[in-house]
C-alpha cells in the first residue's frame, strides 16, 4: 500500500468510529430509521444499531449480530435507501457492517 492508500485507510478508520453526537443520540436516530420502515424491516433492522454516522461523507456504520451479519451484508443496497431516505441525504449513504461485540 502507498502511503496515500494508508492515509485513506486511516481517515476512513477514524471517520468510522467517530461519534455522530452522542451514542445516544445514535440510538435514537436508529430508532427513527427502524419505525420509519415496513414491518418487515424493522424485524431485521432490530437486529443491528448504528454505531456510527457522518453525513459529510455519506457513511453509516451498524454493529449487527454475528448470525445476521450474511443477510445484512446481502441487503447493503437496501439498507442504503432505507437510512438515506430516512435522514433525507442527498447521496446515497454508503453502509458499513461491523460485527456486534
Amino acid at each position: 500500500t502507498s502511503i496515500n492508500e494508508t492515509q485513506t485507510l486511516e481517515n476512513n478508520r477514524q471517520h468510522r468510529t467517530k461519534p455522530h453526537k452522542s451514542t445516544a443520540n445514535l440510538g435514537d436516530l436508529w430508532a427513527q430509521i427502524v419505525n420509519s420502515t415496513k414491518s418487515s424491516n424493522q424485524k431485521m433492522l432490530s437486529h443491528a444499531s448504528l454505531i456510527g454516522l457522518d453525513r459529510e461523507l455519506n457513511l453509516a456504520v451498524l454493529a449487527v449480530e454475528p448470525k445476521y451479519v450474511a443477510k445484512f451484508q446481502k441487503n447493503l443496497t437496501h439498507l442504503s435507501r432505507i437510512i438515506t431516505h430516512c435522514l433525507k441525504q442527498q447521496q446515497p449513504i454508503k453502509v458499513i457492517i461491523e460485527v456486534k461485540q
